[in-house]
Order: structure tokens, then C-alpha cells, then sequence
């Protein structure tokens, strides 16, 4: 089975690290993303370098989910929202011959939160997110004219419009436990053909456990979400 991971980060309560590809010509399928609280001011996506070509590939993902610097301590269980202005996406672009292309899955997980003064402390917690919202994007127009191969890096996501089959899919609502082991579905592709899909990541919260007041008070944590796509039979 053919597998790829990267990750954004989560900060503060944040997440964030991107994890290279293994080889130069193997396609990006694993990212992370930082989730935490006390981020800069990062852009709001981050695109990941190929190659894109012959190749089923992440393309895209968010650079961050940002919780805010100044949350209350609370003995009870709270809910934070994410502080982001511009719209997140994560991307899959498929450019293998039709004769090779597959139905495929991109999932995530969420590490453990972790103080960043003291690493014994962990927020018990579960991030959630709504990856419904699918879109199409096409590269054809950046390949080269004299090989006809797709660029190793595009700047930013091309235009992005609605789709309206039903080979991609997205989730109303996607749970991602800290500290999970398993991985939960963001977007499914049931041969879709060839070309972009971009999920919105929207409506990102942060459910903080209750009874943690006296371990969460004045601290600040931070995680990884790891986005992993893989060919499903």
C-alpha cells in the first residue's frame, strides 16, 4: 500500500512540522500541522512541494490551528475556536495514467498536547473540524511546453471551484482525540479521476477536558496534527 504523511502545527493550545519527502521522486502523502496557542502570525496555508507529476500527491495543507495566548483556566471542560482570518485547505492532486490510478484516503491524527515548559503535562482534550466542503482545482495549465511535465512546486492553490459529484467526499464533523493512535477520514476519493481536491478545513475547536485547571493554568501547549494519504483497494 502505498502511504504518505506530512502534519500541521497546533499551537498554545497549537499544531506544526512538515516531514520531507523520503526520496526525490516520491510524491508527498504525510504532512503535519501545528496546533497550539502563541503562533505568529504564519500564513494560512502552506503548500508542499512535489513532484506533483505521474504522481498522486498532498499539494496543500494548513499551516497551523491557533487557539489564542490568553485562554482562562477553567475547572470545567471548555471549548476554544480557532483564530484564523483566511480560509484553510487540504489538498490531494491526482496525475497518474488512468491506468494506474486508485480510490484513495487522506486522514489525521492528533499527537498528544504538551506543555512546552514541562513535558510531563499533557491537555486531555479532542480537536474537531468539518471537511465537507470540496473543491476542484486543475495544474494542466502550469506544465512545461516542451515536456509536459508539472512543476516540482506551485506558489499557491489555483483557483478553486465547487464540486458537485459525489467520487470525494468530505466529514460534517471529524473528532481527533489527543494522543489518539488511530486516525480519523477527511476526504475519500473513489476514483475521482485526474485533477485537485481541496477540502475547507472549517469550524476547528478545541474541547479541553475538565478538572485540569491547576496542570493547564499559565501554560502554554503545542502538538501536531499528521494528515496521511494513502491508496485504498
Amino acid at each position: 500500500m502505498n502511504k504518505k504523511v506530512l502534519g500541521t502545527f497546533v499551537l498554545g493550545l497549537s499544531i506544526g512540522a512538515v516531514l520531507l519527502p523520503q526520496a526525490a521522486q516520491a510524491a508527498e502523502r504525510e504532512t503535519n500541522s501545528g496546533v497550539g496557542i502563541g503562533f505568529s502570525n504564519d500564513d494560512a496555508n502552506t503548500v508542499i512541494p512535489g513532484p506533483y507529476d505521474e504522481a498522486l500527491s498532498l499539494i496543500n495543507k494548513p499551516t497551523a490551528f491557533k487557539f489564542g495566548t490568553e485562554n482562562e483556566a477553567s475547572a470545567l471542560s471548555s471549548v476554544y475556536y480557532q483564530q484564523v482570518q483566511d480560509k484553510q485547505y487540504i489538498a490531494v492532486y491526482e496525475d497518474r495514467d488512468a491506468d494506474k490510478q486508485t480510490s484513495w484516503k487522506l486522514t489525521a491524527k492528533l499527537s498528544d498536547l504538551v506543555s512546552t515548559t514541562d513535558a510531563t503535562k499533557k491537555l486531555v482534550s479532542t480537536m474537531t473540524m468539518n471537511s465537507a466542503n470540496i473543491s476542484t482545482f486543475d495544474l494542466t495549465d502550469q506544465k512545461d511546453k516542451e515536456t509536459g511535465k508539472l512543476p516540482s512546486v506551485v506558489e499557491k492553490l489555483p483557483d478553486l471551484t465547487k464540486y458537485a459529484e459525489d467520487k470525494v467526499t468530505g466529514v460534517a464533523k471529524v473528532s481527533l482525540e489527543a494522543g489518539a493512535t488511530g486516525s480519523s477520514d477527511i476526504m475519500v476519493g473513489t476514483k475521482p479521476g485526474s485533477k485537485g481536491f481541496a477540502a475547507e478545513i472549517r469550524n476547528v475547536q478545541l474541547a479541553v477536558n475538565s478538572g485540569q485547571k491547576d496542570d493547564t493554568n499559565g501554560k502554554q501547549f503545542t502538538g501536531t496534527v499528521s494528515w496521511s494519504l494513502e491508496d485504498t483497494i
